[in-house]
């Protein structure tokens, strides 16, 4: 008898023995709400949602994963805005892995009394957005995913930096990645003019 054979019989027996799963009908489901709420989005930004990536929020009571549609706030557009570009480097000569199968980078701005004002989609190499000037929380984030990235983990933190941007000026952040856990963040503020 062949290895596929008794891999068949194995799997046969392990049913018969364990009782097999019943077969049921999914109803239609409507898709998830978004994982930033519209009302904690600032005056001005808009929301993109990306039906086919899903964020894993939890897990509820009966130890099922709990999962989100992935929503990205982009910051309000008119006047001149500031300029953040986000520089990813890594301690030592070795690649810092990011997940299993791979992540992706976030950028998000909160303003003084916490509305979203921006939450994108960066590269985790170098990135830059645009903010309108004023004050803001920047919380720089990655989300470890599958392999096609259509499944989102929960977000980890490379850290949380308070700024002041003036319209038209310049910032840079260069985020030094230690490990899957931690990370140094600077900001470079542009000369004084």
């Amino acid at each position: 008898m062949n290895l596929h054979a008794v891999l068949v019989i194995g799997l046969v027996v392990s049913m018969v023995a364990c009782g097999a799963p019943e077969a049921t009908t999914s109803p239609t489901v409507a898709p998830p709400p978004p994982v930033v709420p519209p009302e904690d989005v600032a005056d001005g930004s808009s929301v993109l949602a990306h039906p086919d990536i899903q964020v894993i929020t939890g897990v509820d009571a009966d130890h099922v994963v709990v999962t989100e549609q992935l929503v990205e706030v982009l910051p309000p557009e008119g006047g001149i805005p500031a300029v953040v570009t986000i520089h990813f480097e890594t301690m030592g000569d070795e690649p810092v892995m990011l997940g299993i199968e791979g992540a992706i980078g976030f950028v998000s701005a909160h303003a003084p009394d916490g509305a979203v004002v921006m939450d994108r989609i960066v590269e985790l190499t170098d990135a830059e957005v645009e903010l309108p000037g004023g004050g803001y929380l920047l919380r720089v984030y990655y989300r470890p995913c599958d392999g096609n990235c259509g499944l989102l983990d929960p977000s980890q933190e490379f850290c949380s930096i308070p700024v002041t941007l003036a319209a038209g000026g310049e910032y840079d952040i260069t985020i030094t990645i230690v490990d899957h856990d931690s990370a140094d963040c600077a900001l470079h503020l542009p000369p004084p003019a």
